[in-house]
């Protein structure tokens, strides 16, 4: 499945596993995300979901973090979600990163080479456990 619109994410629930739908439940956005992605695998067998993505988001929301803007591309697959070419902007303020990885069967974030001028708490409350 090829998508290039700006689709709202919660159109996919049955795809996703239960992770992955806790961590979308979380996130509140102003307007749908421009997608352009690429999705294969069987509904309601999210252990053969596999998405590939390039996806634009203003306004967003995260546990309670608010951002103006995030740019990615993303590769999910076997529950882990490898983030690339980050960039997340708040008032001026941004993170920008290579790659991130998230695993999440092990709950577990690796970040490559960020750098940023955002506060640091408010990383930390976004990628803190809650």
């Amino acid at each position: 499945l090829r998508i290039f619109s700006g689709l709202d994410p919660g159109a996919f629930r049955l795809l996703l596993g239960s992770n992955a739908t806790e961590m979308l439940d979380q996130v509140k956005w102003g307007a749908p995300p421009v997608i352009h992605a690429e999705i294969a695998g069987l509904a309601g067998r999210p252990e053969t979901l596999s998405v590939t993505a390039d996806i634009g988001l203003t306004n967003i929301q995260f546990r309670g973090e608010e951002a103006d803007f995030l740019k990615c591309s993303l590769q999910y697959s076997n529950a882990f979600l490898q983030v690339h070419d980050l960039w997340l902007e708040r008032a001026g303020r941004f993170v920008k990163s290579p790659q991130v990885d998230f695993d999440m069967r092990s709950n577990t974030i690796y970040f490559t080479n960020v750098y940023s001028t955002y506060d640091p708490m408010s990383v930390t409350r976004a990628i803190g456990m809650s």
